[in-house]
């Protein structure tokens, strides 16, 4: 079986369904205690695992995080230590997964194999694929805790909190401050900290 979006190739004619998905953006296994959907059964399965804890026998000693993988508690413990065994030898570039390093190598390569069934975009990675369909869906899974913003992507959303959320706070300890500092009538004072 071969993919007509993106040449993938397989022996299973189920494997090359759930293939398939990643391009359409179909989603039929849903969570029955989250909005969590996925292309694949088994996928679910794993999710579920997170729901009821039962499988999840692998636990990092650094954070209490559990996973029923033990390569997922792997990969996650890399994240406190820093370790990142996969290197490039293209450029260099170090990163902690095996699935990171083939999505990087596929920079160097301009290999684009993920297409959007409904446009003429390609990407030379799954999650950047998954990312766009967002523009076509109009989702905006990512919501700023104290305002109404929403975005399609985490770094999109990180980048508001910063320049917006932050910055205020910055404004307003250092307009509270100089007030505080200056001779104001303590029922200035009072509203500074009460309603700012």
């Amino acid at each position: 079986y071969v993919c007509e979006g993106c040449g993938y190739r397989t022996r299973c004619r189920s494997t090359m369904e759930v293939h398939v998905r990643i391009h359409t953006g179909e989603k039929p296994f849903g969570c029955c205690l989250c909005s969590y959907r996925t292309t694949c059964e088994k996928y679910l399965r794993t999710h579920m695992q997170k729901h009821t804890g039962l499988e999840s026998p692998y636990v990092c000693e650094y954070c209490g995080y559990t996973t029923g993988s033990k390569p997922a508690l792997i990969g996650h413990i890399r994240i406190h230590t820093g370790e990142k065994p996969y290197i490039c030898d293209v450029c260099g570039y170090r990163t902690r997964t095996s699935s990171r390093m083939n999505g990087h190598v596929r920079i160097h390569t301009n290999k684009r194999s993920y297409r959007c069934g409904q446009c003429t975009y390609r990407a030379n990675r799954r999650d950047s694929l998954v990312r766009h369909y967002l523009t076509h869906t109009g989702d905006k899974p990512y919501h700023c805790t104290q305002c109404d913003y929403k975005s399609t992507q985490n770094s999109t959303l990180k980048r508001h909190h910063s320049l917006i959320h932050s910055f205020i706070r910055s404004f307003i300890n250092a307009f509270t401050h100089s007030f505080i500092h200056s001779s104001i009538h303590p029922s200035v004072h009072t509203y500074i900290h009460t309603y700012m």
